[in-house]
């Protein structure tokens, strides 16, 4: 396992505190979009989420640490996602009919792993489960069509940064790049 997955801590406590709190604190519902388009709240997804803007000393930052891994732009907006207790996301894919141009996904921890218990990334490739390592900084880049999950959370809040990147986001061919 590992050909369509990049998991490295990249980012310091203090990185990942400054992207937490430069969002403000109005978190909204999570939605999800069904096969025909349509925004929706459900059962698959019960988390809030704040929309941050990439640009300036966020998109220098972001540039800085995932250049080496083909990251030459970003979508001018990502996701500040926080799973409170009992808040989860079923297995999904981030890729589909609906968002053709999510190429990979990013995400970034953003809690130690002291500040919340449960809330596990999991990762399903070729019928293998993948957990992943919930260090602060943590940063996984991955195709956006493999399957993965949240798990409930247990106690705590857990914050993850997430963005997907789109093909004319690499440098480099996809081949190459992971």
């Amino acid at each position: 396992m590992g050909n369509n997955i990049i998991e490295k801590v990249l980012f310091t406590k203090d990185e990942c505190m400054g992207i937490l709190n430069s969002v403000n604190t109005n978190y909204k519902n999570s939605k999800t979009v069904d096969s025909y388009g349509v925004i929706k709240e459900n059962r698959y997804r019960t988390s809030t989420q704040n929309e941050i803007q990439i640009e300036g000393k966020l998109k220098n930052l972001l540039l800085n640490k995932l250049s080496h891994f083909g990251v030459s732009d970003f979508p001018t907006f990502g996701h500040i996602v926080k799973y409170q207790v009992g808040e989860y996301f079923k297995k999904h894919i981030d890729w589909g009919s609906d968002y053709p141009y999510r190429y990979k996904t990013l995400i970034i921890q953003l809690s130690t792993h002291d500040d919340y218990g449960g809330g596990k990334l999991v990762l399903y490739e070729n019928k293998k489960i993948k957990p992943i390592d919930t260090t602060i900084g943590n940063t996984l880049i991955f195709d956006s069509n493999i399957l993965h999950e949240v798990t409930p959370v247990t106690m705590g809040v857990r914050y993850a940064f997430v963005c997907w990147l789109r093909k004319k986001d690499f440098n480099i061919d996809k081949n190459y790049l992971i």
